[in-house]
């Protein structure tokens, strides 16, 4: 036997294969992982700006994250990829370089071993990504 399934998205009036969307009960989300390990940050880097950046960016930020998106870390192959970041920079999003990103997660990780903390697991631990960037980025 299946194990129970629980849907998390399907328009089943367009969908031929609407189980092709179910997960299993125990399987969780990602919203869930990341509070589990106290992440309160959502650093973004990647492809399609305009596309999975953007609707990363917006998804997070309701579910309460705080959104870094990196421009320089992020590309998209249509004209779209300056309006997406002016968008979300307007939005949802604080705009931080990779150079700025590094600093910051090595300075974390500096002061865990400092302190004897070991590794940060996701840097959850109250911090914002981005801290001392310039305000507006």
């Amino acid at each position: 036997p299946l194990p129970p399934q629980r849907k998390v998205y399907s328009l089943d009036m367009f969908d031929p294969h609407p189980t092709s969307w179910l997960l299993p009960r125990a399987q969780g989300t990602l919203d869930e992982a990341l509070r589990a390990l106290s992440v309160d940050t959502v650093v973004q880097v990647g492809a399609w700006t305009d596309d999975c950046i953007i609707a990363s960016a917006f998804s997070a930020f309701s579910l309460q994250y705080d959104v870094v998106v990196v421009p320089d870390a992020v590309s998209t192959a249509s004209k779209n990829h300056f309006k997406a970041l002016e968008v979300m920079k307007g939005a949802v999003a604080k705009l931080v370089f990779a150079d700025e990103v590094v600093a910051y997660i090595q300075e974390i990780a500096q002061a865990g071993a400092e302190a004897g903390a070991g590794p940060v697991a996701g840097a959850g631990n109250g911090t914002r990504a981005g801290a001392g960037a310039p305000e507006g980025e």
